[in-house]
């Protein structure tokens, strides 16, 4: 039986009660009077309706399976129904419909007035113990219910408690994994707007041209170059094999060396090239001498071997000895070039792209250093000026985290409208900067000579004849047969061209070739 019919069968008895009661009253009035009472009818026509409406409760709940408090719940509702019923006919007979309003003078009889009070007062006293059975089988069924309902509240607090704290707890997770996924997004955001900002910026630095004199430069020559690297324990500095008056490109007007044209004594000369320091591997390792400087006649390879020295792996090996972590960049001057490519907005732009592409933190240095609104004006170029790039690179290489070793190849071959003036004082600047080198190469032209000749140098000349003779046998052998190459002609060869080319590769180059063509 669910809720409300629990509770409003038991409605629909004690209102079946309670207008028995009344009619009970009224009754028990007429017999002592004798007089007829006018309510009578209405409160029977009530107990009547009433009976029926708990007929109709009760009659769907009879081929139901109850338990024992509705089952005596319902057998008292049909006993109070029976009882109604029976006092709705005794009344009937009291007061028969014919002669309402005045009752029969033969049921005014003492005997009878005797018999038919004690079927009503039988029939009160069964529907009070109706009421009181009912009011006893209703607190026994609300005390139930008032139990069941308590173990389900207790359940439902159980239950929902815990739902409960699981949901604060996932919506507490959940409130975190929003609020880490948009510090993420805005993370990405920024991230983004700064690559943004870094390609701008590096658009903005880089010209087409910028990379085509170091890609256009030869290639060294197996085996060549390989004195560069090379140390001597007993070598007190790097000046010693360096000097300006030792080598064999003093040549005579007569076009002897110093060394007079004996062929031999060329043969002398290069076999003591080994033991030689050239100093260069000193200078990557000291912490003293920002600056190290490479001369050489034109022709003589010093661009090949610039290019050598930036992609042989002992370089960055040796300079890590003294600074770990140090970045490499360089730039190629060409007076044959474009603008850029010979001038000095030209090589600034080179070596902040660089320094930007190697590391991007420097896009916020170069910021901070041009302000935001004049750094996001910069879309190519041509919107810098020399001053401008001049005074943002040496910001940039003063406030490095990182040592920064700076390669400049050809710096005689600068665009005359800066002049060699301007570019020494900018490598002078650098210079000055903590944990900065500088390795420059250039003619040995006098302005040069005059500011570079007392750092650790070498000239190039000096130090390739041995390279020339390998480049000049392995390229004759292919068009010589194996005879001659064992032969002291082709020996007395590959001298001469040696000693002719007086330490210039590109003289040596070209005789081989026609050699190679006659």
């Amino acid at each position: 039986m669910s809720g409300m019919e629990a509770f409003s069968l038991p409605c629909g008895v004690m209102q079946v009660i309670t207008f028995a009661e009344l009619t009970f009253a009224t009754c028990r009035k007429i017999l002592k009077t004798g007089t007829p009472d006018p309510t009578l009818n209405d409160r029977v026509q009530d107990l009547k309706g009433f009976c029926e409406i708990v007929e109709k409760r009760c009659t769907p709940l009879i081929p139901m399976k109850l338990n024992a408090n509705e089952t005596k719940l319902l057998a008292i509702a049909t006993r109070g129904v029976g009882a109604a019923q029976e006092l709705e006919a005794e009344i009937a007979k009291i007061c028969p419909s014919s002669s309402r309003g005045k009752l029969s003078t033969s049921l005014l009889g003492t005997m009878k007035v005797l018999i038919h009070r004690r079927k009503i007062e039988k029939l009160e006293k069964t529907m009070m113990d109706g009421q009181k059975a009912l009011e006893n089988n209703l607190l026994a069924d609300i005390c139930e219910r008032l139990l069941r309902s308590r173990l389900v509240e207790a359940f439902l607090v159980w239950r929902f408690g815990n739902l409960n704290t699981k949901i604060a707890s996932e919506s507490t997770h959940t409130r975190q994994h929003v609020s880490q996924l948009s510090t993420r997004l805005q993370e990405e955001s920024a991230l983004r707007a700064k690559r943004d900002d870094l390609q701008r910026l590096l658009a903005s630095l880089k010209y087409p041209s910028m990379n085509e004199r170091r890609n256009n430069v030869t290639d060294s020559y197996i085996t060549t170059f390989e004195w560069v690297f090379r140390t001597s324990a007993n070598a007190e500095t790097s000046d010693d094999s360096s000097s300006e008056g030792s080598g064999l490109d003093d040549v005579g007007s007569d076009g002897t060396s110093q060394y007079g044209s004996d062929i031999e004594s060329v043969h002398e000369d290069s076999s003591d090239e080994e033991e030689v320091s050239v100093g260069f591997v000193e200078w990557l390792t000291s912490v003293n001498e920002p600056l190290f400087w490479i001369s050489g006649k034109p022709g003589s390879g010093k661009s090949t071997l610039m290019k050598f020295l930036l992609h042989d792996h002992r370089t960055r090996k040796h300079l890590e000895l003294a600074y770990p972590g140090a970045l490499m960049i360089s730039h190629f001057f060409w007076l044959a070039g474009q603008e850029m490519e010979r001038s000095i907005r030209g090589l600034l732009c080179s070596l902040l792209y660089q320094l930007v592409s190697e590391r991007e933190e420097v896009n916020i240095d170069i910021v901070r250093q041009l302000g935001s609104s004049k750094a996001k004006s910069k879309e190519v170029y041509t919107d810098w000026s020399t001053k401008e790039l001049r005074e943002t690179l040496l910001h940039v290489l003063a406030s490095s985290s990182v040592p920064v070793l700076i390669s400049l190849d050809g710096l005689d071959e600068v665009d005359p409208f800066d002049g060699p003036f301007a570019l020494l004082e900018l490598v002078n600047d650098i210079c000055t900067l903590p944990n900065m080198k500088v390795c420059a190469s250039s003619r040995p032209e006098a302005i040069f000579n005059r500011q570079l000749s007392i750092r650790p140098s070498f000239r190039v000349q000096d130090l390739t004849r041995r390279d020339i003779k390998s480049f000049a046998k392995e390229q004759l052998r292919s068009c010589t047969t194996a005879k001659f190459e064992r032969s002291d002609s082709f020996r007395d060869l590959i001298d001469e061209i040696a000693y002719r080319a007086d330490g210039v590769f590109l003289w040596a180059a070209l005789t081989v070739k026609s050699l190679q063509r006659g």
